[in-house]
């Protein structure tokens, strides 16, 4: 009979019997006569010290073990807290006397936890290959460096889940194969490969789906040549005109010229300034599968945009004098073509899909120009919550869509759940980015700055935790997400694995001074 069962049996009694002596105890309940004399002290003291007597019950310890749990879940295996913390924090709830919560426990409980979540990632992850055969995926690979370390991820885009998060030494063709053939080799309809152009990721692409371009890099490289230029070159012109004015021995005539060249550079500049804001702004909201609100775009259309944006940038650089030392503008050009390929893609997809499920074109023409658009610009407009110039400008598109799609007459006589599920899936394959994939390299650099470093023994445990756990404001999982899979639930199952937390091995002294006595001198 395990110790906190003994605990439980005798609080019981010592709470609801009459006072009966250790021998008849022992009779009653099986429990040596030298464990029930240690079990009910022990149990008098921390009730009187503690008054936690809630803990001496089933339920009560039941509560413990889902709090020790769920701190050690939340806190040490998710945000990366350290054991000696949250060793604190239970001292701190004088929960040591009920469980053992030293660092070295703590340490103890989070392999065990972590052995556990693989175990349990390790179980479903052959239903979701299986589940994925056949279905159209979106995939996205990125490379992620923080410090020595290198991260190559796989992720299906349109739900989030991961199927590769791999800590490597390396980045080459190899160690790509070596760690994404094993879910690859099972997928039979690769719809599409989003990546930043690599030339590894490149070829993994073209070996596996439709390559296409990222729009996170492409505007990441107009940062990178013009974000921070302006003002730095504002603040040197700005210095140059100050020392003019306040020069003494240049002849005024040469003084006014030199501050007109200074103002004329400044002027320059904020033109220009304007401009590449402009022009990150009709990037950013342009690429799309629609121009204006329902009208398709196609993938030529888009290409002229951005060539004509590109030709703007450039011209700002030279007007600027911007030291493009990276090849940044030409970099932008080459990614174009494979950007702007999306969208006949996406426009294919739509049209195969509108042709397995209706033989009505009125229908298909309702459903692909007026019911589509408003789901894809409401799924833009969530995504864009935290800009506040990007998300003005899509709720007046959403609200331009929808009342398009009220003043249809075909809304009101076919509309269904069933084609809004149609057009909330088809609006979600247009993955013009693989921010969901930077998304995730943030929250890894989180993990790795709080934990100095992370172990490649843990890496798998976070993917999991992403995959089954980890839900969005709608309460969905990413395994969800892609094929419907409703998991057990995690934290139950996790709390079966663990069985028993472990028992302290501090216990309450007889003669300590209660709290509000001062010590003897």
């Amino acid at each position: 009979m395990k110790s906190r069962h003994r605990a439980v049996i005798l609080f019981k009694r010592l709470r609801f019997r009459l006072p009966e002596s250790v021998r008849d105890t022992e009779r009653a309940t099986s429990i040596p006569k030298s464990s029930v004399h240690r079990q009910t002290k022990n149990q008098k003291l921390r009730i009187a010290n503690l008054g936690h007597d809630f803990f001496e019950t089933e339920e009560g310890l039941t509560f413990l073990k889902q709090l020790v749990v769920a701190v050690v879940l939340v806190f040490g295996l998710q945000s990366g807290v350290g054991s000696d913390t949250i060793s604190l924090f239970f001292n701190l709830l004088k929960l040591t006397h009920y469980v053992g919560a030293s660092p070295s426990s703590i340490r103890s409980l989070k392999k065990k936890m972590r052995s556990g979540i693989d175990a349990y990632g390790d179980s479903l992850m052959p239903l979701i290959l299986k589940l994925c055969e056949n279905k159209e995926l979106h995939l996205g690979g990125d490379e992620t460096v923080f410090g020595s370390e290198q991260f190559l991820i796989l992720m299906e885009l349109a739900s989030g889940f991961i199927f590769t998060e791999a800590l490597v030494n390396d980045r080459t063709e190899l160690t790509w194969k070596k760690h994404t053939d094993k879910f690859l080799k099972f997928f039979k309809n690769i719809a599409s490969f989003i990546s930043d152009g690599g030339a590894v990721l490149l070829k993994l692409g073209k070996a596996h789906g439709s390559n296409g371009m990222d729009l996170f890099h492409f505007l990441q490289d107009m940062r990178c040549l013009f974000a921070t230029k302006f003002n730095s070159k504002r603040r040197a012109l700005i210095s140059q005109l100050t020392k003019v004015r306040e020069a003494k021995d240049i002849v005024e005539t040469e003084g006014l010229m030199a501050e007109k060249k200074i103002t004329d550079k400044l002027s320059m500049l904020d033109l220009g300034q304007k401009t590449y804001r402009e022009c990150l702004f009709f990037i950013s909201t342009q690429v799309h599968p629609f121009k204006n609100v329902g009208e398709l775009k196609s993938s030529d259309e888009l290409k002229l945009q951005l060539n004509e944006q590109v030709e703007k940038l450039e011209q700002v650089k030279v007007a600027c004098d911007i030291d493009d030392k990276g090849g940044l503008i030409n970099r932008m050009k080459k990614r174009i073509e494979p950007i702007s390929t999306l969208n006949d893609l996406w426009s294919l997809w739509v049209d195969t899909s509108l042709k397995s499920k209706t033989n009505d074109e009125s229908l298909a023409e309702w459903a692909a120009n007026v019911l589509l658009p408003y789901y894809y610009w409401s799924y833009q407009l969530k995504k864009s919550n935290r800009k506040q110039r990007l998300r003005l400008y899509y709720q007046q598109v959403v609200a331009m869509a929808a009342a398009r799609l009220h003043a249809d007459p075909l809304t009101h006589a076919r509309l269904s759940t069933h084609w809004i599920r149609w057009a909330q899936a088809m609006a979600a394959k247009y993955q013009r980015t693989t921010s969901a994939i930077e998304g995730r390299n943030a929250r890894l650099s989180q993990h790795y700055f709080a934990t100095r470093g992370v172990n490649k023994d843990h890496v798998n445990s976070l993917t999991v935790l992403h995959n089954f756990w980890i839900k969005r404001d709608d309460g969905t999982s990413a395994a969800n997400r892609l094929c419907g899979v409703d998991p057990p639930d995690f934290f139950e199952w996790l709390l079966g694995y663990m069985q028993d937390i472990p028992l302290p091995r501090k216990t309450i002294q007889i003669n300590a001074p209660a709290c509000n006595e001062p010590l003897a001198a």
